[in-house]
């Protein structure tokens, strides 16, 4: 991201929330915990966004912006990352304490 926003040169960067290593696992296993549904479901919007400022980052290079317009993106992509981080660690953690209580949560 940083290397486009840097150079304006469009490089390789999954923009599809479905195809990238969490997307893969994210759909392809279903929560049924309440509280773990929840949190999975945050942690998809977040994840969602974060692809998508991928998108508009793209769009902007293509039509030669990406230098000019593409730092404003760098703090938002920075804070949803954060965010997305922090979900992941909650939603792990909530995950390995109903399973050490042996609740059923998948």
């Amino acid at each position: 991201f940083k290397n486009i926003v840097d150079t304006g040169k469009i490089s390789i960067i999954q923009t599809n929330h479905r195809r990238c290593t969490l997307g893969h696992m994210h759909y392809s296993i279903k929560p049924i915990h309440p509280e773990v549904k929840k949190l999975w479901e945050e942690l998809e919007n977040n994840h969602k966004t974060f692809h998508e400022y991928g998108v508009q980052l793209i769009n902007l290079a293509q039509n030669g912006r990406a230098v000019t317009e593409g730092p404003a993106l760098v703090p938002k992509v920075e804070k949803c990352l954060a965010e997305l981080e922090s979900e992941e660690k909650r939603l792990v953690e909530l995950i390995q304490s109903l399973s050490a209580q042996g609740v059923r949560i998948f």
